[in-house]
C-alpha cells in the first residue's frame, strides 16, 4: 500500500472518529443536563472524615429539638444522614444513634432548618407558602466500589455492598478501593397536614384543586422545570 493511500485512509477514519466523538460528547451532555444527581468519589487513600463530609447534611452535629407526634419533645446534638435517610443524634456516651421509630417524629429543628419526617425519610423545608410549602430531600447512595488497577485507573470490582451492610461496617474504606456515591436532589410539596409528595404538576393540582385554572394558565405561559428550586418558589409565590 503506497503512502498516499495510507494518508487518505487515515484522513477518512480521522474524520469519522471526530464525528463520532462529537456525537458521543453531545449525547453525554444532553443526558447530564436532564439528570438531578451528581457523582462523588471518595478515594481509598482518604480517611473516614471524607465519607462523613458527604454523608451528613451538616458539617457537624448541632444542637436541635425533635417534636414528636404525641406532643413530646427532646433536645440534643442532631444531624441528618443522607445515606440511610434517617435523623441521628449523639447520646451521653458519645455514640451516634438513629432516632427511634417507636415514637413518630412530627418535625425536627436544627438551628434555623426545619425537617418534616415520616416513617421513611425526612424532607427539608425550603419555603413556606401555605397551604403549599416547598421542601427538598438529598439522598446519597453507594453506587460502585472500584479497585485501582493498572496505570492507576479504577475499575469496578462488582462486589459492592448494599447500604445497610455499608452502615453496619462503620463506613470502613477498603485499602486500594475507591467508593463512588450518587447524590440525588428531589423536591416535594407539603400540604397543610405536613404530608409531602413529589413536586410535579399532577400532585400540585391535587394539593390545590381550587386553583386549577390559575395553575393551568401559569404553566401555559411559564416553562416550569419541577426540578428547579427557583422556578418552584416563583410558582408557589404566584399561587
Amino acid at each position: 500500500m503506497n503512502i498516499k493511500k495510507i494518508y487518505t485512509m487515515h484522513k477518512k477514519y480521522s474524520v469519522r472518529f471526530s464525528l463520532l466523538l462529537t456525537w458521543f460528547t453531545f449525547l453525554c451532555l444532553s443526558q447530564l443536563s436532564a439528570q438531578t444527581s451528581t457523582t462523588i468519589t471518595v478515594k481509598g487513600s482518604e480517611d473516614f472524615s471524607a465519607i462523613y463530609k458527604q454523608m451528613y447534611r451538616f458539617p457537624n452535629f448541632t444542637y436541635g429539638k425533635v417534636y414528636f407526634i404525641n406532643s413530646d419533645s427532646a433536645k440534643g446534638k442532631l444531624n441528618y444522614n443522607m445515606l440511610i435517610r434517617k435523623m441521628q443524634f449523639i447520646d451521653k456516651r458519645g455514640d451516634t444513634l438513629v432516632l427511634s421509630g417507636n415514637n413518630p417524629i412530627r418535625l425536627v429543628a436544627i438551628d434555623t432548618t426545619i425537617f418534616y419526617c415520616n416513617g421513611e425519610e425526612c424532607v427539608e423545608l425550603l419555603a413556606g407558602y401555605p397551604p403549599a410549602e416547598l421542601a427538598v430531600a438529598y439522598k446519597l447512595k453507594l453506587a460502585d466500589e472500584q479497585k485501582v488497577g493498572a496505570y492507576g485507573l479504577p475499575s469496578s470490582t462488582q462486589t459492592i455492598e448494599n447500604t445497610s451492610s455499608f452502615v453496619e461496617n462503620n463506613y470502613r474504606l477498603l485499602v486500594g478501593k475507591d467508593l463512588v456515591f450518587t447524590k440525588d436532589t428531589r423536591y416535594y410539596f407539603i400540604d397543610a397536614n405536613k404530608n409531602f409528595v413529589v413536586a410535579n404538576k399532577k400532585n400540585l393540582l391535587k394539593l390545590l384543586p381550587g386553583q386549577k385554572t390559575r395553575i393551568e394558565n401559569y404553566l401555559k405561559t411559564h416553562d416550569i422545570d419541577f426540578k428547579n428550586e427557583n422556578a418552584l418558589k416563583e410558582l408557589l409565590m404566584f399561587l
